[in-house]
């Protein structure tokens, strides 16, 4: 326990100077991954390896202090008592000589010489018989003593544990229990439908409910489900800042990671600075979202969002506690002060500043997870040597006792990392992200040999008529229907997670990832070379498209570029629905509608002054056109041509009809925006100049 406490403490303090010194220099998101470090080492308490830097080389020290003074009481006292028994040996033995020769003398004056000194040598043996038994009885019931008021002791510190461990988990699941019964009575679910633009497409790939709740103190993510007063309902601008932000919170793991804090402050409720961590690492942890916010939203919104923060902070009510719970407002005052300055400031972040403090952080983690350099049996050893100057210089050292000193210590670290694999274990199984790797990472790719392709019209039947299910449990399947390009690509369909789970395949090499995928009627994954390696001709770096939305009302696919080391692994990046709105926002591009007596057109306009193309909308003439949406329920890719920059982005226009929720998207040209994915190893996706598609149009294509 002392040698984590020790570790552990390096770290807290290595990362407390680190947020000090770094403070608007490095990205939120990196200052809260840093605690990951923290839990990691006091959910593992062993060490990798050895090192003169290791912190546990101070170990020695201090247990050679403690060996004198306080703690193996039990083997000083035994040390001393085997001096002691050794001193009172010699000493009763000399004064038994002693007398048994004055009696024998006198009893010499009357039987002899010969007969006097028989006679006090067995008298010197019986009285040294004596006092040798005498003393071994003394030092076998000190002994027991020693041990006994060590078992008690032990046993009082283990009870002060158990005592405060539980009464503070009690507590922690008194309240969490409470808020979840609170939200159970109260709320009222708002179905997707409802949800404004993309966050109910959001919501429904990650699985998010959203529910409303009068009376609720603030918004608040509590498992997979946002919390939010009514009030918030009816301001859509506040609306969109809250469901952002739990929004956030669920995509960094921010509910996982808040019922581990809370499992290890149960379980190191005795040290203060472990509650210092915690609390830290949730002030960090809002930080981090709040950046993942503003991404999200674009620049536009910052001041919005900060604003929104500030008011939710000033009419929030009761605090809402639970283990589990993510609230968008939480602690005093200063916290949400240096929320709101994060915000307004918008400092560029420094890589120098990073690469310094990961640098720091390396160094932090070789000394704490690293065990001394040598071992401390000798200087243990040293410590418990007694020196006793006042009975005739008699040195002893108790070999015993320090032998028992060590089993012991065994014996607590193995009961201590039985804990805490347990501990690990029961927080892993409340993670589905962990569960599911666990399942995806242990599956053999023999059985890549027999996947076959997916009957999409039978799948298709099943997802829209409630058929059977026309994929098996456990199942992979072929997500590529030529193999030209010599990638093979694989889906993995469980009845519990559906379809998610790839493996990817070049020349015998298998890597997996966890990914979404969906059968489509209209061919699958769709493969462009974008580089070749010059050893072997192989891929070294390609694209790849990949449905992951298909429904009645909407088809979205995404962009991968993968890149292929010498060793065969594969790194893959993807560009999600996020990124590529996220860029059209910046880019400033927004739609004109024009409806004048000689024109009816929808100019592409960027930055509110140049136009870029223009669609005709005369077809429509005889409809009131009253605004033109972008059709963010369809988006696919098109890759034609050579060269990295032939991959196009599509998206279509739709045309809201007057005094009717109709929208219509058919006939109208897409919009096309080249993308630009960088070259080996640089992992970017950026979006070039859009146009008005000559060739597409929506629901088919104009050649």
């Amino acid at each position: 326990m002392m040698e984590i406490l020790m570790s552990v403490t390096l770290l807290i303090g290595a990362i407390l100077l680190l947020r000090y010194l770094t403070r608007g220099r490095v990205s939120m998101k990196f200052r809260y991954v840093l605690w990951s470090i923290v839990a990691l080492r006091l959910l593992l308490p062993l060490s990798f390896g050895s090192s003169a830097f290791s912190v546990l080389n101070l170990a020695p020290v201090w247990t050679e202090r403690s060996v004198g003074e306080a703690e193996p009481r039990a083997t000083s006292k035994a040390a001393i008592r085997q001096a002691e028994e050794a001193w009172d040996s010699l000493v009763n033995g000399h004064a038994a000589g002693k007398a048994g020769y004055g009696t024998a003398e006198s009893v010499g004056r009357e039987t002899g010489q010969a007969d006097l000194k028989q006679t006090g040598g067995q008298r010197t043996e019986q009285l040294s018989a004596k006092g040798h038994t005498e003393s071994e009885s003394t030092t076998r019931e000190g002994e027991d003593m020693g041990a006994l008021d060590i078992l008690r002791i032990r046993s009082l510190i283990l009870g002060l544990w158990i005592f405060g461990a539980a009464g503070i988990g009690f507590c922690m699941l008194a309240n969490h229990l409470r808020l979840v019964r609170y939200l159970h009575r109260r709320r009222v679910e708002v179905p997707a439908d409802e949800l404004p633009g993309i966050w109910k497409r959001r919501v429904e790939v990650r699985r998010i409910r959203v529910f409303l709740v009068k009376g609720l103190p603030g918004p608040c993510l509590v498992g997979r489900n946002i919390y939010m007063e009514p009030q918030i309902w009816q301001n859509k601008g506040r609306l969109r800042h809250v469901l952002a932000h739990e929004y956030a919170h669920f995509i960094q793991g921010d509910v996982f990671w808040a019922f581990l804090r809370s499992i290890l402050c149960v379980v190191y409720w005795f040290y203060p600075l472990i509650w210092v961590a915690a609390y830290a690492a949730r002030r960090d942890s809002e930080l981090a979202c709040d950046e993942r916010v503003i991404r999200i939203l674009g620049e536009k919104e910052r001041l919005a969002y900060g604003r929104t923060l500030l008011d939710l902070f000033v009419n929030r009510g009761t605090a809402i506690r639970g283990a589990g719970a993510v609230p968008i407002v939480g602690g005093r005052g200063n916290s949400v002060k240096e929320r709101i300055s994060m915000i307004a400031a918008k400092k560029k972040n420094s890589r120098i500043a990073a690469v310094l403090a990961a640098f720091v952080m390396i160094l932090a983690c070789g000394c704490a997870f690293t065990g001394p350099e040598s071992s401390n049996s000798d200087a243990a050893g040293k410590g418990k040597e007694i020196l006793l100057t006042n009975k005739g210089d008699l040195m002893s050292g108790s070999t015993d006792g320090q032998e028992a000193a060590e089993k012991e210590d065994d014996a607590q670290e193995r009961r201590s990392e039985e804990t805490n694999q347990g501990q690990q274990d029961a927080a892993a199984a409340g993670s589905e992200q962990t569960e599911f790797e666990k399942l995806l990472f242990s599956m053999e790719d023999t059985a890549l040999e027999s996947a076959e392709m997916v009957d999409t019209g039978k799948y298709y039947e099943y997802l829209f008529e409630e058929t059977e299910c026309p994929m098996e449990d456990g199942q992979w399947y072929r997500l590529l229907q030529e193999g030209e390009s010599g990638i093979e690509f694989y889906g993995l369909y469980t009845e519990e997670y559906g379809c998610r789970g790839m493996k990817i395949e070049i020349d015998g090499d298998v890597n997996t990832f966890d990914e979404p995928w969906l059968p489509t009627l209209s061919g699958g994954i769709k493969v462009k070379i974008l580089e070749e390696a010059e050893s072997d001709g192989l891929p070294r770096s390609f694209a790849f498209t990949e449905c992951v939305v298909n429904t009645n009302t909407s088809e979205i696919w995404r962009l991968y570029v993968a890149d292929r080391y010498d060793t065969g692994t594969i790194e893959l990046y993807c560009f999600e629905e996020e990124d590529y709105r996220r860029q059209i926002e910046e880019q400033g591009i927004e739609l004109l509608l024009t409806q004048e007596q000689e024109e009816r057109t929808v100019s592409l306009i960027q930055n509110e002054k140049e136009e870029i193309g223009s669609v005709d909308i005369s077809r429509y003439n005889g409809d009131d056109v009253e605004e033109v949406i972008w059709d963010e329920g369809s988006v696919c890719f098109q890759m034609t041509g050579e060269g990295r920059e032939a991959v196009t982005l599509m998206t279509g226009i739709g045309l809201k009809l007057a005094n009717s929720s109709e929208v219509r998207f058919g006939d109208l040209p897409l919009i096309e925006f080249p993308v630009d994915v960088g070259s080996f190893g640089e992992h970017k996706f950026l979006l070039r100049m859009p146009n008005v598609s000559a060739d597409y149009v929506c629901g088919r294509p104009d050649r």
